[in-house]
């Protein structure tokens, strides 16, 4: 009981463990540097205090007896261009004041930024591909983190990048044909997980072999189509649902590179192949998925 005062009351103890980013289950983000407190009875604050940063507890009161609620808001240091420190977790609880003793309050605190996992480009691919994330919250504050797990397997830091909505990350690994994808940022779980397909290529095949462009009606221009193939197996049989990225590209052609006035120009939309000019002209045409490769010529003679 406070001398001053007829009131009894009593004293709110609480106790915190700051996170370490090797424990798998915290309370409180990993940035978080202060935590605010105040006791409240009804709608009048009775007292207020604050843990920084290594402090490991604090006492508040003298507070008068009967049911009091402790809220508590926990800050990171700032994140740029924001001047103000971030806040990154609140909580509440109600407490029972008994005199002359200090109550011993436990208090959970829920986050207030958690990461939003939509969705992956591509959503599947080969093993070694790279992959971009697109959400929000992805980024931690300056003190926090933001972790990468695959099948439960955290990727290296160097593997990936991230940004505040979107995170990339070069190259998934080979652990199975269906990687699930989770993000912890700050210590704070993501919202949910998602998965990536690995289709496995093994031969590749574009069709025909050697393509002739024939004119388009009513038009100066040529063009022409290919079939891509894909396939489990060197042999290239049965072939399999054709992956997402999968196109050819126009790697080599002749002329080559600033070809003189009237010479032929190459140029591609998905599979279709163009061309105009003219003067007769080849190139050659690649697939490529993860490290299989696949090439045709494609002809073109106007005359």
């Amino acid at each position: 009981q406070d001398p001053a005062s007829p009131v009894e009351t009593g004293h709110v103890r609480l106790a915190i463990r700051w996170p370490a980013n090797a424990r798998a289950v915290q309370l409180i983000p990993d940035s978080t540097r202060v935590v605010d407190l105040r006791v409240v009875q009804g709608e009048q604050t009775i007292a207020t205090a604050s843990l920084r940063f290594p402090e490991s507890e604090v006492v508040l009161g003298p507070v008068p007896t009967g049911t009091s609620r402790l809220e508590a808001q926990a800050f990171a240091p700032p994140i740029p261009p924001e001047p103000a420190q971030t806040l990154v977790a609140t909580g509440s609880v109600e407490v029972k004041i008994l005199p002359n003793v200090n109550v011993n309050a436990a208090l959970t605190l829920d986050p207030t930024r958690v990461p939003v996992l939509n969705w992956l480009e591509p959503a599947e691919g080969p093993a070694g591909g790279s992959v971009i994330l697109r959400g929000r919250l992805l980024k931690a504050p300056s003190d926090g983190q933001t972790s990468v797990f695959i099948n439960g397997t955290p990727l290296a830091s160097s593997s990936y990048s991230v940004f505040n909505e979107s995170l990339t990350i070069t190259e998934m690994p080979a652990l199975g044909d269906t990687l699930t994808l989770r993000l912890v940022v700050d210590g704070v779980a993501g919202n949910r997980t998602l998965t990536y397909r690995v289709v496995q290529v093994r031969g590749l095949k574009l069709s025909p072999a050697v393509l002739r462009l024939t004119r388009v009606p009513d038009s100066d221009q040529y063009a022409g189509s290919f079939d891509v193939l894909a396939y489990r197996d060197d042999a290239r049989n049965n072939p399999i649902e054709l992956p997402v990225g999968l196109e050819p590209e126009i790697v080599d052609e002749d002329p080559r590179p600033m070809p003189p006035a009237g010479a032929s120009v190459f140029s591609r939309n998905g599979t279709t192949v163009f061309a105009s000019g003219t003067t007769p002209a080849t190139a050659t045409v690649m697939v490529k998925y993860g490290d299989v490769e696949a090439t045709a010529s494609v002809v073109y003679d106007p005359s």
